[in-house]
Order: C-alpha cells, then sequence, then structure tokens
C-alpha cells in the first residue's frame, strides 16, 4: 500500500513539471529532453525503493499471491487510477514532442503500464511478499482505458477522478491507515471514493447541456480496518462486530479541462486538477439503501 503512494507522487510530480520544456526546441531536442526526464525519476524512484523496502529481504524465485479480495478492491481502484494517469501524462509529452499520435499511445500504454507494475516486479522476487496478479490486472484496465479511448474514440470520453473525505477509522489505526490528514488521504480506504467521470457532450453529440457537466459513477467502501477482516484487537477493544460495506454513487461533476479561460497558465491548473471530482449532489447506494447528499466528497 505504501509503495503504491511512491507511484501516485510520482505522478503528481510528472503532472507539474509537464509542459515546462520552452516550445522553441526542436522535436529532437524535446523527445531527448523527455526521455532523460522520465528514465531519471524513474531510475530514481526505484532506487528508492529497492533501498527502503527490499534491500534488508531474503530474494527468491519469482513468485505470486492472491490479495484479490484485500480492502474490499477500494487498492485497485487505485491501481487502476494510478496506471491511467501515468500513460495519460506519458502521452501527453510524446504528443508535445510531434511523435505521431498512433505511436504516443502505444508507447504511453506500455511506459505507463510498465512505471506502474515495477512494484510487483520487486515483490515477485522477494520472499516477503510476492507479484499480485490483481494488482497487475488493474494496472492493465488502467493503462487500457486510456489506449482504447485514445484509439476507438480519438479522445478521453471518460476520465477516472478521485475524492476523499477523513473518516474516524484513522483515529482507531493510525500505524496502518495514517496519523495525519496527508497519510490518511494515500492510505485510508475508507475515505477514498473512485469516479469515472463520463462528459454528456462526448456521447450525445448537439445537447443543451454544457460541455463542462459530467455524470460520475464512483466506488468506495467504509468500515475497512484490515485488509482481509476486522479480526482486530486493539486498546481491548474487539473490532470483528464493524461491517465492512460497499458504497456505489451517482452524482454530477465538472469537467474543469473542458473551462476554459484567455490565461494559457490558468488553463493548465484547470486540467490538472481535473484528476478531483468537485463535490456535488449525490445519490449512494450501501447495503442496498439509497442515501441522498446534498453535497458529496
Amino acid at each position: 500500500m505504501v509503495k503504491l503512494n511512491i507511484i501516485r507522487i510520482l505522478i503528481i510530480f510528472v503532472i507539474f513539471i509537464n509542459h515546462s520544456f520552452a516550445q522553441k526546441d526542436s522535436c529532437n531536442s524535446k523527445l531527448s529532453k523527455i526521455i532523460i526526464l522520465n528514465t531519471s525519476v524513474y531510475s530514481s524512484v526505484n532506487t528508492g525503493l529497492y533501498f527502503l523496502w527490499y534491500k534488508d529481504y531474503d530474494q527468491s524465485k519469482f513468485h505470486c499471491f492472491n490479495d484479490a479480495n484485500e480492502w474490499l478492491q477500494v487498492d485497485k481502484f487505485g491501481h487502476m487510477f494510478s496506471s491511467y494517469y501515468m500513460s495519460r501524462i506519458i502521452n501527453n509529452e510524446l504528443l508535445w514532442t510531434g511523435l505521431d499520435k498512433q505511436k504516443s499511445n502505444r508507447i504511453s500504454f506500455a511506459t505507463g503500464l510498465l512505471i506502474t507494475s515495477t512494484i510487483e516486479i520487486y515483490d515477485g522476487f522477494s520472499n516477503k511478499w510476492g507479484a499480485s496478479l490483481s494488482d497487475l490486472s488493474a494496472n492493465f484496465i488502467g493503462s487500457g482505458l486510456f489506449l482504447f479511448q485514445e484509439e476507438i474514440w480519438k479522445e478521453q470520453k471518460i476520465i477516472p477522478k478521485f475524492s476523499f473525505k477523513k473518516t474516524k477509522f484513522s483515529n482507531i489505526r493510525p500505524d496502518v491507515l495514517g496519523s495525519n490528514l496527508i497519510e490518511n488521504i494515500l492510505k485510508d480506504y475508507n475515505g477514498q471514493t473512485y469516479w469515472f467521470s463520463i462528459n454528456i457532450n462526448s456521447f450525445i453529440k448537439n445537447s443543451n447541456v454544457p460541455d463542462w457537466i459530467n455524470i460520475a459513477l464512483g466506488y468506495g467502501a467504509t468500515g475497512i480496518l484490515g485488509g482481509k477482516d476486522n479480526n482486530i484487537t486493539l486498546n481491548n477493544i474487539y473490532y470483528n462486530s464493524q461491517e465492512r460495506e460497499r458504497q456505489f454513487y451517482l452524482s454530477l461533476d465538472i469537467a474543469l479541462d473542458k473551462i476554459k479561460t484567455k490565461s494559457k497558465f490558468a488553463n493548465k491548473i484547470l486540467k490538472t486538477f481535473n484528476v478531483i471530482k468537485i463535490p456535488l449532489p449525490t445519490i449512494e447506494l450501501k447495503s442496498n439503501k439509497l442515501h441522498y447528499h446534498l453535497i458529496y466528497y
């Protein structure tokens, strides 16, 4: 879980430095800079991963383990989300260099998948862990969602997004779910919601709906204190009775990348923050009961 967070932080880093090079550079110069930048970041992250987690553990033959039933699969949505954006960011960089669009699409799919799946390769050769086939599958779905839309629709009509709300569960297990807000956002699956934000006008041409209005489908969970179950005793309190529940959402959303201003900088900021689901009225389905929220994070 913590190792995946490094990949997410890497994505945030690349988002903010994306398109930061001088536009007057030649195509070859731009491509060289992109290759050097991403290779350097990728190598640095992998070196850090090795010394932080793997150096002191025995190595083994490559093997797998099954964690498909953990965390009510919220973590798999995190893998999908990370892999999608890694492929999309790399694609933007390659298109900026002037590379052919079809080549850019396919290279970014493969590269994004490789970057987000490197952890599984490390885990597969470690005695302490093992490669997760379900994590690899989620990575493939994320990068595949990007590639499918570029190849079939020539645009991203369905955008993965993220939202977070503070929960009481991190106070119960701060060592696992985070002891401060930043750690909570990265580690508390109870507070994470992953969305598929669908642009209405991309599917229904000439509609009267503003181009920046989306419909969003979300997934989250609550009551999670451990990966597989809540058979946990803390401070003489046994938490097995805490119900683990899936949550499904239907909401409106704002496509920030569809809002155009006269400022190029403002447009880039809006595009960057389009990864976040805007809090709006939401319908929630939990335990076969509908709940209504005037504003949901």
